[in-house]
């Protein structure tokens, strides 16, 4: 995973860069390093798959969370 498709997806899932260095246990900078390409070394990849799976779960909130609210119109035009 490249600092730019990590950087979509966080913005694709609603969240800020502090949102996600608190979730990965780093500082801010860290992350906004990864997301340019300054890093030297690059994105660990355990930190990809930290990254990932905390992605996925959002997203999985996101679309629970739409699910209950089309349940709650459907049941109030009953």
């Amino acid at each position: 995973m490249t600092g730019e498709q990590m950087k979509v997806m966080r913005i694709a899932a609603g969240l800020r860069i502090g949102e996600i260095a608190r979730h990965l246990g780093v500082h801010r900078n860290t992350v906004r390093h990864w997301e340019s390409g300054c890093g030297k070394r690059g994105i660990p990849i355990a930190v990809v798959r930290a990254f990932e799976l905390l992605i996925s779960n959002i997203e999985y909130i996101n679309y629970l969370r739409a699910s209950r609210r089309r349940v709650r119109r459907i049941r109030g035009a009953e």
